[in-house]
């Protein structure tokens, strides 16, 4: 199925006739992960807990957030719908736990 050189995945080093169904796998499992083995910018958080905020208002932050993004993405919304739900985002309580974090981790 995988033609020489060996280490190189580019789609002309292999044959898909072998098998297709194996080989559409194979492909994409190892051309599809590639991107996630280069390095990248770690960012790890600065806070793990909750803030007073997040515990009455996260969850419908989140379905905000989760809404907007599944519209754009899907095509339902046009992009600039983001910046509506950054403004809303914002009125529902997220300038407030932006607050709480930043008094937290000074």
């Amino acid at each position: 199925m995988k033609k020489e050189p060996y280490d190189n995945m580019d789609i002309q080093y292999w044959d898909p006739q072998a098998d297709l169904g194996v080989w559409s796998r194979i492909y994409s499992l190892l051309v599809g992960s590639s991107s996630l083995q280069q390095d990248y910018n770690k960012v790890y958080s600065l806070l793990y807990s909750q803030t007073r905020t997040m515990e009455s208002r996260w969850s419908n932050l989140k379905k905000l957030e989760d809404e907007t993004f599944l519209k754009i993405i899907m095509g339902a919304a046009p992009l600039d719908t983001f910046d509506t739900f950054v403004s809303d985002w914002k009125k529902q309580g997220g300038d407030k736990i932006t607050e709480e974090v930043k008094e937290y981790v000074k």
